[in-house]
């Protein structure tokens, strides 16, 4: 996905990174991770690491099927907040 993704330039494939390690903090937190999981449907129902999977596949899901411009515009100027 980093060759795809860096189509569209270095921080494109930086951010999915920085998404995708935020989602591991988040899971590794246990104040948080009940919260972040029910934003996803079915998401308490998951093993962590099946919900991180499925986090990390959106991504791939999206460049793989003709969306990558899409995705990296959508996250130009995010901060992990947003």
């Amino acid at each position: 996905m980093n060759i795809s993704t860096s189509k569209s330039g270095p921080d494109c494939t930086l951010n999915i990174k920085e998404l995708n390690l935020f989602a591991e903090e988040l899971i590794n937190n246990e104040y948080i991770k009940k919260a972040f999981k029910g934003q996803f449907k079915n998401g308490n129902k998951l093993t962590d690491d099946e919900l991180l999977y499925m986090f990390a596949d959106i991504f791939v899901g999206l460049v793989q099927y003709g969306e990558r411009t899409r995705l990296c515009d959508m996250l130009k100027g995010l901060n992990l907040t947003d």
